[in-house]
């Protein structure tokens, strides 16, 4: 279970799939959430 969680941990961390997963959110979610994604990317780093 814990190796499940790295191998995601890893997936998330690479670069070419959070940027796909941005992609996708950015098209779903209106301008207001998509700043507030910004702004808790910006805190997390």
């Amino acid at each position: 279970w814990a190796e499940e969680t790295k191998e995601r941990a890893k997936e998330k961390s690479s670069p070419a799939v959070s940027a796909k997963l941005v992609r996708k959110a950015k098209r779903k979610t209106p301008p207001i959430l998509r700043q507030r994604l910004k702004t808790s990317r910006k805190t997390k780093n």
